[in-house]
């Protein structure tokens, strides 16, 4: 496992955030938005040779293409074809830039008032499933290594989705601000990290529970989270998407501290870069 951050978090395009990131000691990236202006999906040929050329000068790598594939609840034929177009810009992006990891979603983002689950309602996950079956199709004939967030869904509903999918390689981009508060969790923490991380294969950690300066969230022992992902050997980027809510200070300063908040929680002995 390795540290990379959201470039986009800064709130800088990449050629500011990129120079800056490698100053705070990391050597490795992910791309979603603010690339040249534009989303990773959207970049031409020339403007990802631009980019793997940045990339490149900076000594870095790209750990993982955050993506917004799919993120949308069961959605008509036209946001399909979208989606569908978006993914031939990620594969693309994945090609030039030589990163096959790739968030994304699986057209289930439900409504508070959703009372169905999709570990717990066969009909939901089959209808997920007729929708998002030519996607897995294509990225799995493109390469890609999806990564699935626990955004607007429960873990086990991921869980349930790549049961059916069962693509070696594809887990759970599992954003640990996300679960944290779980009945789960409250009842045996070490469990919970055990199967949480055993189906992961990149880690979100946002400013929210990791910074004292955000003291409404429920701090999150970082130090413990990163021991075991080292322990049940996490091989993906655990990746700093600041989520800087409320406006808690300039992003480029909460991005750093945040940065600096995973350095410090860091397993001894354990190197911090990709490429070591």
């Amino acid at each position: 496992m390795y540290i990379s951050i959201f470039t986009d978090e800064l709130k800088l395009d990449v050629k500011e955030a990129i120079p800056m990131i490698r100053s705070w000691g990391l050597d490795c990236v992910d791309f979603r938005a603010m690339v040249f202006g534009k989303d990773i999906h959207d970049l031409d040929d020339s403007e990802l040779r631009d980019l793997k050329k940045l990339v490149d000068e900076n000594g870095m790598t790209v750990g993982c293409l955050q993506t917004s594939l799919c993120k949308a609840h069961l959605p008509d034929a036209e946001r399909q074809k979208s989606e569908a177009q978006k993914l031939e810009g990620i594969i693309r992006a994945a090609d030039a830039l030589d990163c096959r990891l790739v968030r994304s979603f699986s057209y289930w983002q439900p409504s508070g008032d959703e009372p169905r689950r999709l570990h717990t309602h066969p009909e939901a996950l089959d209808a997920v499933m007729e929708l998002f079956a030519p996607i897995a199709r294509r990225a799995e004939e493109g390469g890609l290594i999806l990564s699935f967030e626990n955004c607007g869904v429960m873990p086990d509903e991921i869980f349930a989705l790549l049961d059916v999918l069962h693509v070696p390689g594809w887990d759970m981009a599992w954003d640990v601000a996300n679960t944290w508060g779980c009945e789960e969790r409250r009842q045996d923490e070490d469990a919970f990290l055990t199967r949480m991380i055993k189906r992961a294969n990149c880690v979100h950690v946002k400013a929210g529970g990791a910074l004292s300066l955000m003291p409404r969230y429920e701090p999150i022992p970082y130090s413990k989270v990163l021991q075991r992902c080292h322990e049940l050997g996490l091989a993906g980027p655990v990746s700093a998407e600041t989520h800087n809510f409320g406006r808690k200070g300039p992003d480029v300063d909460v991005s750093k501290m945040l940065v600096e908040t995973i350095q410090d929680a860091w397993p001894d002995g354990v190197a911090q870069g990709r490429q070591a």
